[in-house]
């Protein structure tokens, strides 16, 4: 089934979405595994930004997992890979989760943060669907890798769409700063691809978990 899937995937991400460059699926599973890593079983997982889906291996795992996007074509390709799964059409700046009052264990946001106008109005809301214990598990490029992304989605290496998108790019500091004005804080902090991207875990700050 995984085969079938990631051969479908494939043929969808030709039509629907952003068009991809050479390296980005690579890219994608990357971050994917760094995400992968910290996902228990029997856990709720709300996907922000979800794309065409490459992220079959947790739909197939033993975990609650829901995804949205802002696109509504991709949307419906995630439905149609997989009809039993929770795919919402969200503007997360504009618009609420549907799945009303449930909070959950993880949210990942992998190469989402750059793109959005107000990192602080989206992550406060993020925030605010974490269970207490829960982590938000981010991803997004370093500043230093920004000449690298442009000249590569130049060169149709990257998304050239992505990375037109790409709003300021924040750095470690920066990253904490932004927990630290939405009720978070940074718990783990990692570069890789030769320090071109940051994998990042939030969680809810301590004293305020303390005080719910």
């Amino acid at each position: 089934m995984e085969n079938r899937s990631n051969k479908e995937m494939k043929e969808k991400n030709s039509k629907v979405g952003q068009r991809e460059g050479v390296l980005s699926p690579l890219l994608g599973r990357i971050r994917l595994k760094k995400i992968s890593q910290k996902i228990v079983p029997d856990s709720s997982v709300l996907d922000v930004g979800c794309g065409i889906l490459c992220r079959p291996g947790l739909i197939q795992r033993k975990i609650d997992y829901s995804g949205i996007d802002i696109d509504e074509r991709t949307i419906r390709a995630n439905i149609s890979l997989f009809p039993d799964g929770r795919f919402y059409c969200v503007d997360i700046e504009k618009e609420d989760v549907p799945e009303t009052g449930k909070k959950y264990d993880f949210i990942i946001m992998a190469a989402v943060i750059e793109h959005v106008n107000n990192p602080v109005k989206v992550m406060t809301k993020i925030g605010g669907l974490l269970k207490p214990q829960g982590r938000i598990l981010l991803t997004t490029p370093a500043p230093l890798g920004e000449i690298i992304l442009k000249m590569g989605a130049c060169l149709g290496i990257f998304s050239r769409e992505a990375e037109k998108q790409h709003n300021a790019l924040l750095g470690k500091r920066d990253l904490s700063r932004l927990a630290e004005c939405c009720g978070l804080e940074l718990e783990y902090y990692e570069r890789f691809l030769f320090g071109m991207n940051q994998f990042v875990v939030f969680r809810i700050r301590q004293d305020t978990a303390a005080g719910e």
